[in-house]
């Protein structure tokens, strides 16, 4: 699905999250979840691309940042 985003004037392509990424995006804290959700569902431009962080001037990946939260609550949500 293409989503227009009016702050860029510019179109990108998303994909409806499962039911899974939405708990996981859920348990995590206010703020966090919603980045997760982005990245996971944004498919283009291809945010994982070291190319577009490096864009970005992200030092460490995005992905790197996102997949050690997710573990993080996963194992939180395992130990209760």
């Amino acid at each position: 699905m293409d989503l227009y985003i009016k702050s860029i004037d510019s179109v990108i392509t998303i994909e409806e999250p499962d039911g899974a990424l939405c708990r996981d995006a859920n348990d995590m804290e206010a703020g966090e979840g919603d980045k997760y959700m982005c990245y996971e569902c944004i498919k283009e431009p291809d945010i994982k691309s070291k190319e577009v962080q490096d864009a970005f001037g992200c030092a460490v990946p995005i992905w790197l940042k996102l997949y050690l939260h997710r573990a993080k609550y996963r194992r939180l949500r395992l130990s209760v």
